[in-house]
């Protein structure tokens, strides 16, 4: 992707959802599940920290396997979260909704950020050098970082799209996007994106049924392993995703789901 490093560009940070929690809770990667009688074999089994760590990477990595034949990415990866920059907001946009979707039905609850300005990187690395010495380097400002960030840490809660206002350039006049006003702006978020099927078609009540039931299967296996004070908190994480979607589907004149 070559472009004036003056020019602005919009990034979109994509962050996972529960997942200090989630490793807390599940510290090794491979886990013990029983001792057999039987036998001197223990049944072990990949831990449920690592499967979502998979899953997530894996929804990114088809994404950007993706991205060479629609103009290139950026994209800098750290644990459960991650810097995308499409360049253009109208690329942004678009991948944003199409990568929501693809995470909440492959099971993996994120929250994802928009924003735009400055980009510079200095540049990407993986060293290896003596004495079992490995650094790897991704180094990157710009206000678009700040911003995309900053957005998806609004203070909004659920599995949504939070645009930054500075996001200026994106508007209802695409058939492949929808971008919402937020019921209670806030500093850093004013807006988000309705990432549900955006054709209008059978397929279309059919695949937001299908992400409504992802969520609900979603808090089912979130409620396991977590006490009453603990829930409170996740709970209003898939209420609210529900009270977005709903609004998502009302604005395309769809009836909201129960």
């Amino acid at each position: 992707m070559d472009r004036d490093e003056a020019e602005e560009q919009t990034l979109i940070y994509v962050d996972m959802l529960g997942f200090a929690d989630l490793t807390e809770k599940h510290p090794r990667r491979i886990e013990t599940d029983q001792q057999l009688s039987t036998c001197d074999r223990t049944v072990v089994s990949t831990a449920a920290t690592q499967t979502q760590f998979n899953l997530f990477n894996r929804v990114l990595d088809c994404c950007i396997d993706d991205q060479p034949r629609h103009g290139g990415i950026t994209a800098m990866l750290f644990s459960d979260c991650a810097f995308l920059n499409l360049g253009y907001s109208l690329r942004a946009a678009p991948l944003a909704t199409d990568l929501m979707r693809e995470f909440i039905k492959a099971g993996v609850p994120v929250r994802m950020g928009i924003g735009k300005g400055t980009f510079y990187s200095f540049g990407y690395s993986t060293d290896a050098g003596a004495d079992s010495m490995l650094v790897s380097k991704s180094r990157f400002i710009g206000t678009a970082v700040v911003r995309a960030h900053d957005a998806e840490k609004c203070g909004g809660k659920g599995m949504r799209i939070f645009v930054h206002p500075e996001v200026d350039d994106l508007d209802n006049n695409h058939s492949d996007f929808r971008i919402l006003n937020l019921p209670l702006p806030y500093e850093d978020a004013n807006r988000e994106l309705d990432y549900l099927h955006p054709e209008e078609n059978q397929q279309a009540g059919q695949e937001d049924r299908n992400v409504f039931q992802a969520v609900d299967d979603m808090e089912i296996a979130a409620k396991e392993g977590n006490n009453e004070c603990e829930w409170g908190d996740i709970k209003i994480q898939y209420d609210d995703t529900r009270s977005a979607l709903n609004r998502m589907r009302e604005s395309r004149s769809r009836a909201p789901f129960g």
